[in-house]
């Protein structure tokens, strides 16, 4: 009897046979190159090769079985770093292609950037190079369990005692307990912790200190702290998020971090040369989840994509099973998340550039771009957490039945990316922060004041009058200024309307944080509207760079992929068209024209859905989902992974004994 043949890998395979541009051009663009393309298949290849990175079956797993999981895998993947002699460069790709969040993570994007930040050469040579080495593993706490994104307002304290030259530190109030410091519970033996410096009775703000927390014989808690782990969460179950309480916990003079700020001997303080010199390292995590965001949500719409196109249902005209990804609806859920991942694509280089920039200005201690790259990352933070959260949802959904399935990979994703909208300044505070910067900028503009700022150059020209989109057909559509411009116009309205709001409060007598928190609504979309600005400002900027280097068919592909993403968030997103028609920016019959190219829009990218995906890269144990294979061959895989879980070692439960069988042997049948 001849074979039946797979036909979800059949279709995976007709599918590919239809590209009509060279995909492994396109994964060039995405990762900067032939040799970083082939430099992160290394690494892929390093981690696919051991076993213990291997998660699909992780899902049957206890908390405590995770975390020691994460253990193992961090030790490996230290083992990995020593054998293959990885520069720090070279170890954080290594560790992009590891599945799972690990314990350590905490101490290598915050606890040794803050270290190279803030520690003085001396603190540096003491504690940096042991921290590179991980002969020491910290944290960094500085929420409490009352307070959060009010940094100011954090309650725990740091008394110097010049007579023996000590900080006395504690957590005098149960709200000003350390709380939720991945790392903190269980794994760290060392913790920045922030807290508020007192000299003499005088409270100079907070500071950030090192704080050793566990024995370096035995990992046993130190006097005077009181050590955790919170508790369960929605995931991250292989980290241990803590809490620390603090009873007069001595430390010494010298594990103040000291490098912008002093303290003498003899209690004499030296305040940083800038008030904010801290935000240094919280914009490098803040540009870090920018690009955690644009993969996490890559893989989302792989797994989604190709599920929907192995996955039938309904019938054609001819009488064959129709293809999920064929219908329209499907379409117009999956594929502008396609885009708007793609758009996180440029965003990142465009994130990543900035914060270079300011890196390298604080290192000259030129403090100027600070406030400016501040306001952009934190409105960055916000926004692209906030789409990829709802689009990896909407990706789940997609996927029918089996989207409820842990198995699918999309619930994994989803609690990776949800708490990013709370962790590293809730998104609601983050949008308040570029918001006040934006309302700076314009007050400045309106009094005269020159703007030679690139991302806020929309504010050069301070009214909207009598401006008129001059779009009457389908073809204006491919103009990409036209398309910047709409994003420009809108950002600009919001921006001087904002302010008008402002100074009317103000003017009816409320001050000014008053009148600041009667538009906070108006406020928090402005913001918002900056930011799609940004992203629609570089996706199109970078994507006609690269016109002249790259072949034709990617080059359409990517301005479909603009347009699409352009369009669709001016229908769909914060009222953005509503705002347009009210200034008479645009009219009615344009709405019609953008909404019927949406539709245009959609249709074409059909054929190119599986090439665009296949382009990001990702192996099939990165996914770690039967639903997202490149061959397709889904459900013989999600069969497998099912057989192996622990509920089917047995053919008969235990509960059968205990509490099924005095009612089943009573039958009659």
């Amino acid at each position: 009897m001849a074979q039946i043949q797979n036909q979800e890998i059949l279709i995976m395979e007709k599918e590919r046979n239809n590209f009509n541009f060279n995909v492994r051009e396109l994964t060039y663009i995405l990762q900067g190159g032939k040799e970083n393309t082939e430099r992160n298949e290394f690494y892929a290849s390093i981690i696919e090769k051991e076993p213990i990175f291997h998660c699909q079956n992780s899902i049957y797993l206890s908390r405590e079985q995770k975390y020691a999981l994460g253990l193992s895998q961090t030790r490996k993947y230290l083992q990995l770093i020593k054998e293959h002699n990885l520069t720090r460069e070279e170890a954080l790709v290594l560790k992009n292609y590891i599945t799972e969040p690990l314990g350590f993570d905490t101490h290598r994007s915050m606890y040794t950037p803050t270290l190279e930040g803030q520690a003085s050469s001396e603190q540096q040579q003491k504690w940096l190079t042991e921290a590179l080495e991980y002969n020491i593993i910290g944290c960094y706490a500085q929420t409490e369990l009352g307070h959060g994104s009010n940094v100011r307002a954090i309650e725990t304290i740091a008394v110097y005692d010049k007579t023996t030259k000590e900080f006395i530190l504690n957590t005098p109030t149960l709200t000003a307990i350390k709380w939720w410091p991945g790392g903190l519970g269980k794994t760290a033996n060392y913790t920045i912790v922030y807290a508020r410096l007192i000299i003499d009775d005088k409270d100079y703000g907070v500071h950030s200190f090192n704080l050793p927390i566990r024995s370096k014989y035995d990992h046993s808690t130190l006097a005077g702290i009181e050590l955790g782990d919170i508790g369960p969460k929605l995931g991250f179950d292989a980290v241990d998020n803590g809490y620390m309480k603090l009873t007069n916990v001595r430390i010494p003079l010298e594990n103040l971090l000291n490098r912008f700020a002093k303290v003498d001997p003899d209690g004499s303080y030296t305040k940083p040369i800038h008030d904010k010199v801290g935000y240094a390292t919280m914009l490098a995590v803040r540009a870090s989840i920018i690009t955690g965001v644009s993969k996490y949500l890559a893989r989302a719409i792989t797994i989604a994509i190709r599920y929907s196109t192995v996955r039938r249902q309904g019938y054609t005209e001819s009488g064959e099973e129709r293809q999920v990804i064929d219908y329209q609806m499907q379409q117009y859920r999956l594929f502008p998340i396609l885009a708007t991942t793609y758009a996180l694509y440029f965003t990142t280089k465009f994130a990543d550039n900035i914060f270079l920039q300011l890196k390298k200005s604080i290192a000259e201690k030129n403090f100027s771009p600070l406030q400016e790259i501040h306001a952009t990352a934190s409105g960055l933070k916000a926004l692209t957490t906030w789409l990829a959260s709802d689009a990896i949802e909407e990706c789940r959904k997609c996927l029918g039945g089996h989207g409820y399935m842990l198995a699918c990979g999309l619930p994994n994703l989803f609690s990776r990316i949800v708490p990013a909208c709370t962790y590293e300044g809730d998104n609601v505070v983050l949008c308040n922060q570029t918001a006040r910067y934006i309302i700076k900028v314009v007050q400045k503009s309106l009094l005269g004041e020159n703007n030679n700022s690139e991302t806020f150059k929309y504010l050069r020209l301070i009214s909207n009058s009598n401006k008129r989109w001059q779009v009457n057909q389908s073809k204006d559509l491919e103009n990409f200024d036209k398309l910047i411009e709409l994003f420009e116009v809108r950002v600009r309205y919001l921006a001087l309307k904002c302010n008008k709001y402002l100074t009317e409060e103000v003017q009816s007598g409320k001050s000014p944080e008053n009148a600041w928190q009667s538009i906070n609504n108006e406020l928090t979309k402005l913001a918002k509207a900056h930011c799609y600005f940004v992203m629609v400002d570089q996706f199109g900027k970078q994507v006609q760079q690269l016109k002249s280097t790259i072949s034709i068919e990617i080059y359409n592909v990517l301005c479909i992929l603009f347009q699409l993403f352009v369009l669709y968030h001016l229908d769909n997103s914060d009222g953005a068209m509503a705002d347009l028609l009210t200034i008479n920016f645009i009219i009615g019959e344009q709405v019609d024209l953008i909404r019927n190219q949406i539709r245009y829009l959609v249709n074409s990218l059909r054929p190119h859905v599986i090439a665009l995906t296949d382009a990001f890269n990702f192996p099939d144990y990165l996914l770690a989902t039967p639903l997202g294979r490149y061959d397709g061959n889904v459900y013989e895989h999600l069969f497998q992974l099912a057989k192996q879980n622990p509920m089917n070692s047995k053919d008969v439960h235990d509960g059968y004994q205990l509490h099924l069988k005095e009612l089943l042997v009573k039958s009659k049948l």
